[in-house]
């Protein structure tokens, strides 16, 4: 077993551009109304960038979350480093993802 000490952590909800579809509101159990009063994704991306840097990402679902990542940091002219090393062991921005 592998243990290890988390340093940081960056946790946000974002409030999405449309409606929570039912599926995701059924795998999360979060709805439309916990995310009403939450920052757009605009918001948190610098603020992600700089968090991640070229630090190791642990993601819940790598390719999608890797996907949603790189295109969001392209249509708000950020970088995210194509050889960046994600790590599928673990869930940390899954419900930044949503």
């Amino acid at each position: 077993m592998f243990w290890f000490e988390v340093l940081e952590e960056f946790y946000t909800l974002v409030k999405p551009s449309c409606p929570l579809s039912y599926i995701t509101r059924v795998k999360t159990g979060i709805n439309d109304s916990d995310l009403k009063d939450k920052q757009i994704i605009e918001k948190i991306l610098v603020p992600l960038s700089n968090f991640i840097q070229e630090n190791i990402i642990i993601t819940h679902n790598t390719k999608f979350d890797y996907r949603v990542l790189k295109e969001n940091f392209k249509k708000h002219n950020l970088k995210l480093n194509d050889s960046q090393p994600f790590n599928n062991n673990s869930i940390l921005l899954g419900s930044f993802l949503i």
